[in-house]
């Protein structure tokens, strides 16, 4: 579990070091000092660009840094008021008494070992779903404030009850009126609960101050909400970080079924990793479109009557998908987070490397065993044209490259394939560099029968993709497929599973010739002195048989990427949006992203753009 601890001031460190201390005997805790009042912007990075699971916000005084965090994130916030006068009022109720919608979960001044408790025990605890919320009062007049708590509960797919007791399968709220309505040793959360007259008594509050200091964790008073979107918070807490991406995140317990995909809002290009700016609403996209394709063409409905082109009407290959779909990895989106989707895991044989006569070199002898449930080490490229700054020119002057991937001769800027052209590039390696069909077999141990239905596999399933962009006016022309090699069959024969995600970052789309996927943000770089540092960069590690192009980018040529314009980033925004607002409405029986522009709109705005920056 990975926790995020800020503190307003300098000044709070005889709270803040002791936390951070309590806390690195159980988690991965990641500490700084950023004031929200003069700080802002650095905050907003922060956790715009911050992954983990928890966000302790520690502040005295006014202490506004855990309610403006909260508004930031979607993750559980606990607040910790500092005792810095009024033993600690002050911070308190300026940390509790935030608005529904804006929940941070606190506790008494300067008690941050009741968060620690919490946590230690909430994390043995995380395996169980967290779905129900009791509400623990015998109080008759709280029902109103039970009821909106009810009705929120019922918007978000969390039921909600009340009752005198506690329930064991649901997670509890004991709406406090007196001191034995406090229980600091369960994982659960105290309200504290007044008649309107009784909360309107300013010395009130003081009652508040002393049952705080008793123990356990609190929201504000006759807050059910916000006690509810703490819950919400809390169930939408994922598995543990397995590894941690530019783009995505890999959660869950190594080797064991499922993995979660946690797509978040970040962006790479041009292999860079994690580009300076966050796209809002794009890790939502990501996954909708990741388990949109999956359950798509892992359908034998969505095969049994599509057309294809009748040198593929007889494969074998064709038939066993009119049969049974596609194989792939996804098991459905999570439910408590709409930017995760769960897979089944897939073993990564990662390939050693060295350096020899000053190249370096990478060693997949790992594959040669004729591994299962592992994935394949190979992009797979199909190409069903050829747009202005293809790389495929670059490698089409090559006559027998040209004759290995099936062109008769080398293709020009604008040229279509019916069949796409299918090219492999290396996966796992710190650059992907594109490879023959002899060294692509080599590398990953296939069999001549296997690389054969790996590539007739990669061309239906483009073919199939292409058909389904194009009900909603996209040109799809080129992607990449990722794959996992299957258990082995009865007769010892393994198959092919899709892995990893399909979506706009895997392909190159258009509508009215105007790109809609990533290239829109290449575009915009390539005229960057940044990418050309990039590519000299390249070349020099090129040189040197070295793997570390890009620390020479930042520390020798001394160029990193700048941050996109706020209208760029928009429109950008918008295609992800776009294309998961229009798949929705042709193909499910929900839109998504209502409110977003139409693909007319995104193409008309990035026509725009470009006449810009031209």
């Amino acid at each position: 579990m990975k926790i995020f601890v800020v503190f307003g001031s300098k000044s709070d460190e005889t709270v803040a070091i002791p936390l951070v201390q309590s806390l690195s005997r159980d988690f991965d805790v990641e500490y700084e000092v950023i004031s929200a009042h003069r700080d802002l912007e650095k905050l907003q990075h922060k956790m715009a660009t911050w992954t983990g699971d928890a966000v302790i916000a520690g502040a005295g005084l006014a202490a506004a840094l855990p309610g403006v965090v909260a508004a930031m994130v979607r993750l559980p916030v606990f607040g910790i008021p500092v005792n810095s006068q009024f033993g600690g009022m002050d911070s308190l109720g300026s940390i509790a008494q935030m608005p529904p919608g804006v929940p941070v979960i606190t506790c008494g001044p300067d008690k941050f070992e009741e968060i620690v408790k919490f946590l230690k025990l909430y994390k043995k605890q995380k395996a169980t779903p967290l779905t129900k919320v009791h509400f623990v009062t015998n109080r008759p007049d709280a029902g109103a404030e039970i009821e909106k708590a009810r009705k929120l509960g019922d918007e978000k797919g969390l039921a909600v009850s009340s009752s005198a007791q506690k329930r064991d399968d649901a997670f509890n709220v004991y709406l406090v009126t007196e001191e034995k309505d406090i229980h600091a040793d369960e994982v659960c959360l105290h309200l504290p609960f007044f008649t309107k007259e009784e909360a309107n008594k300013p010395e009130n509050y003081l009652t508040v101050l002393k049952w705080a200091n008793k123990g356990g964790l609190w929201v504000g008073v006759n807050n059910t909400r916000n006690a509810v979107q703490s819950a919400l918070r809390l169930a939408s807490s994922l598995p543990d970080m397995i590894y941690e991406g530019s783009v995505k995140n890999v959660r869950g317990v190594k080797g064991q079924s499922p993995y979660v995909f946690e797509f978040s809002d970040r962006y790479s290009i041009f292999d860079w990793g994690q580009m300076p700016d966050q796209l809002n609403g794009k890790g939502e996209s990501l996954a909708f479109m990741g388990n949109f394709f999956f359950d798509f063409l892992g359908k034998a409905e969505n095969w049994k009557n599509w057309k294809a082109p009748a040198e593929f009407e007889k494969s074998p290959l064709l038939q066993k998908l009119r049969e049974q779909g596609a194989f792939h990895h996804g098991l459905g989106l999570v439910a408590s987070n709409p930017r995760c989707l769960a897979v089944k895991p897939v073993q990564v044989i990662e390939p050693t490397s060295g350096t020899k006569d000053g190249k370096l070199h990478w060693d997949y002898s790992g594959y040669k065993k004729n591994v299962e449930n592992a994935l394949v080490p190979l992009e797979v490229i199909f190409r069903f044209g050829v747009p202005e700054g293809s790389s495929l020119l670059k490698r089409t002057s090559d006559a027998a490259y040209c004759k290995a991937i099936g062109l008769k001769s080398a293709p020009k800027s604008g040229d279509r394939f019916d069949v796409p052209v299918v090219e492999y590039s290396t996966k796992l390696e710190t650059s992907d560099r594109y490879i023959s069909y002899a060294e692509a077999q080599d590398i990953a141990g296939l069999s001549a029968e296997e690389f054969e239905t790996l590539t007739t596999l990669s061309k239906l399933l483009a073919l199939r993709l292409k058909d389904c962009f194009a009900g909603i006016g996209l040109e799809l022309w080129d992607g990449k497929f990722e794959f996992g090699f299957t258990a082995k069959n009865k007769n010892g024969q393994r198959d092919f599973m899709l892995v990893d995600s399909i979506g706009p970052d895997e392909l190159r789309l258009t509508r009215n010739d105007v790109h809609l996927s990533k290239e829109a943000l290449r575009g915009y770089y390539r005229h960057s002195p940044w990418y050309a540092g990039l590519e000299k960069a390249k070349e020099l590690a090129d040189q040197r048989g070295s793997k570390e192009w890009k620390d020479i980018c930042i520390n020798e040529l001394k160029l990193t990427p700048p941050p996109l314009s706020q209208s760029v980033k928009e429109q950008v925004e918008m295609v992800y949006k776009g294309i998961v607002k229009a798949l929705s409405q042709k193909y499910c029986a929900t839109v998504t992203y209502p409110e977003a522009w139409s693909l007319d709109d995104v193409v008309k705005g990035l026509q725009a753009k470009k006449k810009e920056v031209a």
